[in-house]
């Protein structure tokens, strides 16, 4: 939509195969190289366009990513132009919370028009260092992984006598809570429960591999878990989303911000079990579309579990999944935001 009312034009920063875990400084400096790298090619094409708003959408809340953005980023900017820094990351505070960038993150905001956060609360994290005025909150959106019409019959179609198909879909980071997951798994099975569970994210380490398949046969669970490795097909994607009853993502991750995962699975009016962490908790709503549980509790995981186990219950969540979806992250409920925004700069 955005797309239709301007002349949308991009310039890509991004690093190619870039590793999960956190980077040492050898990576991040290697970082800040590329970065330079490209600093001719973006002052030149913002050069172009010298008086279009920007959307800085690599904004970053670590500290080498911090002076990458000042050093980089910023001096390419031309002296008139608007700028509209995305934060798209979690604990976006920690910059201003520095004494070592006490004096750069002056000059940040001093730079930036307006501040996009995805949530309110990473918005009010950062509320003793940028006004109110110079803060906007706008959730991502995804496309929907199932049309309202699957969706309905999705709602009306899960038959009580049929297994709960789970879904964790997330990079297998410790963190972001998958082996919480599993443990929970274990106990509804353990019961009698009758699960399928389909884990799909990329590993990255080998230990964490081994670990996970000697957890699954610990537990009995060979017949119950699969694990997909990495999937970039949406299809597939959509496809797993579709036919999930539960989705789980019971994540601790730093700079956990707003995981798309989640909008995929209310798209497909999929309840979700989730942490109050970060600005998940502004996303979903507990006992409508989702059960917060605690971090790293698997008992509670396993108790959420069991109560949208219940048919009407799941099938009331399922209807305030999709409603959720429709309501704030929809490509429609989004770009209103972003128009309304873009308009102060027109």
């Amino acid at each position: 939509m955005l797309q239709d009312t301007f002349d949308v034009r991009r310039f890509d920063t991004a690093m190619k195969d870039q590793r999960l875990t956190p980077k040492g400084l050898r990576t991040q400096f290697r970082t800040l190289r590329h970065y330079l790298r490209l600093r001719a090619g973006l002052q030149r094409a913002l050069a172009e366009q010298p008086a279009a708003p920007v959307l800085w959408g690599a904004i970053s809340p670590g500290l080498l990513g911090h002076a990458r953005d000042i050093i980089a980023t910023l001096p390419c900017f031309q002296a008139n132009q608007a700028i509209i820094a995305i934060a798209h990351r979690g604990g976006f505070d920690r910059i201003f919370r520095s004494r070592i960038t006490a004096r750069s993150t002056r000059k940040l905001v001093r730079r930036v028009d307006r501040f996009v956060f995805t949530s309110d609360y990473l918005s009010t994290q950062v509320a003793s260092w940028i006004p109110e005025a110079q803060r906007a909150i706008i959730p991502y959106t995804v496309e929907p992984c199932a049309s309202r019409t699957n969706a309905r019959a999705k709602q009306h179609g899960r038959r009580p006598d049929a297994p709960l198909r789970l879904l964790y879909l997330s990079n297998m980071i410790a963190s972001k809570g998958y082996l919480d997951v599993l443990e929970a798994i274990g106990t509804v099975h353990a019961r009698g429960i009758p699960v399928t569970a389909d884990f799909a994210g990329r590993w990255n380490a080998d230990q964490d591999r081994s670990r996970f398949t000697a957890r699954v046969h610990a537990l009995g669970l060979e017949a119950v878990v699969t694990h997909h490795g990495a999937i970039r097909d949406r299809a597939r994607v959509n496809a797993l989303h579709r036919v999930a009853d539960i989705f789980l993502l019971p994540s601790y991750y730093p700079e956990e911000a707003q995981p798309n995962a989640i909008i995929e699975a209310l798209s497909a009016a999929t309840p979700v079990i989730v942490t109050r962490h970060s600005g998940i908790r502004d996303m979903v709503r507990e006992g409508m579309e989702a059960r917060f549980v605690p971090a790293r509790s698997p008992a509670s995981i396993a108790q959420a579990i069991e109560v949208l186990a219940d048919i009407s219950t799941w099938q009331s969540a399922s209807m305030h999944a999709r409603s959720r979806y429709d309501q704030y992250f929809s490509e429609k409920a989004v770009c209103a935001k972003w128009l309304a925004l873009l308009s102060d700069f027109a």
